[in-house]
């Protein structure tokens, strides 16, 4: 719920007026100048990961980056990719140049940065659909999102790894209660996930890309994600569901939002997001805000940031957004790339008129303070 702050102004001779539609949130500048920058995760006793595509994982504390880890990696859209943490513990899923796509686990501790161990390699790797993202879950397990690596047979065939949802033990182990004995298989018949998040009762979601580049496909897809669920690609695109597959919570039409990143909101600090999932959409430049049963959906910064990869929520609420223009599809603009946190922005919710009074009255949706009165007087004044 809102808190609202009221002032009463007194302004001669104005015309009736309301307000604009305002999301009430604004996007702060944190880091800026980063190199395709493809996730973000928040490790112990403050310490920040980033990762770049071109092989870098930069690590900053208190305000200083310092790179953590460079590597050879393929090239296209396989790189450094996702990166996930557990207590002391960092995991990359990077492309690498002989083994595929691979996540590898790292220590990070007062005697500094170093290999731990390789928790899954061999995953296919291409110069698309590398999937990328990982995830522990509310169950301390670790999901990791793998693409088709452009052959769609293999999204279909459960005795490999590429184009599912795995479900792994943080030390690389098959879990023995997955679906499927003896298998990291979690979900299947996905082309490109880069997006994984639970909600308040543990209920998964992922993002995939639709196949975009044919003429009357797109079909981008937020999906729940079911226990050994088949997802139906090549089979099943949007809303073209074939029998015994799993139809996707919402899905694109003929538009693209090419979406990768996803976080479900919870306890954060900006109230009309709370309980809802967040896609950062890459080629429809904006932050798209969905309920989890799909009743709703918004474009938040439509072309504001351009290309969006990824929103992460801080364990304090705060959420984060990277943009990706800098990727060889974008355009990218002065500071680009850039990490972005968004946070609450005093509005003006409501203006009216009190004729009995001869007041103007308005409403603000937070706390507020002199810039935003003397903008409101500026506004008021702006009707004479």
């Amino acid at each position: 719920m809102y808190q609202y702050a009221a002032l009463a102004l007194c302004v001669l001779a104005l015309a009736f007026c309301t307000s604009e539609a305002y999301t009430g949130v604004r996007l702060e500048p944190v880091l800026q100048g980063l190199e395709t920058p493809w996730d973000v995760a928040f490790g112990q006793d403050g310490w920040l990961y980033v990762t770049a595509r071109p092989g870098v994982l930069y690590g900053i504390y208190q305000g200083d980056m310092v790179e953590l880890l460079r590597l050879p990696v393929g090239g296209g859209e396989g790189g450094m990719l996702g990166v996930a943490t557990l207590d002391d513990m960092v995991y990359v899923y990077r492309t690498d140049t002989t083994r595929g796509n691979m996540v590898s686990r790292y220590v990070h501790d007062a005697d500094g940065f170093r290999h731990d161990m390789d928790v899954i390699d061999g995953i296919p790797a291409a110069s698309f659909h590398n999937g990328g993202r990982i995830r522990f879950g509310p169950d301390s397990m670790l999901y990791v999102g793998t693409g088709d690596a452009g052959d769609p047979r293999l999204s279909q065939d459960v005795s490999s790894v590429a184009g599912k949802i795995l479900r792994l033990n943080p030390d690389g182990t098959i879990p023995p209660d997955n679906p499927a004995p003896d298998n990291p298989v979690y979900a299947y018949g996905l082309r490109n996930p880069q997006g994984m998040a639970w909600d308040y009762n543990g209920t998964m979601f992922a993002t995939d890309h639709g196949p975009s580049g044919f003429l009357e496909w797109a079909h981008d897809e937020i999906n729940r994600i079911e226990p050994y669920g088949n997802y139906g690609w090549p089979d099943s695109v949007g809303d073209r569901v074939v029998e015994g597959t799993v139809p996707p919570l919402i899905h694109s039409g003929l538009d693209t939002w090419a979406p990768s990143g996803l976080a479900f909101v919870e306890n954060g600090d900006i109230p009309q997001w709370e309980g809802m999932l967040l896609y950062g959409a890459l080629r429809g430049a904006h932050l798209g805000v969905v309920s989890p049963d799909g009743s709703l959906h918004v474009a938040e910064f439509a072309g504001e940031q351009g290309r969006i990869r990824a929103p992460i929520q801080h364990p304090n609420g705060t959420i984060y957004l990277i943009t990706s223009n800098t990727d060889g599809r974008g355009l990218p603009r002065p500071g680009d790339d850039m990490l972005l946190r968004a946070v609450p922005d005093p509005y003006i919710s409501e203006t009216y008129r009190d004729v009995a009074a001869g007041l103007w009255k308005m409403y603000w949706n937070g706390a507020i303070g002199e810039r935003d009165i003397r903008t409101a007087l500026e506004y008021l004044s702006s009707l004479d």
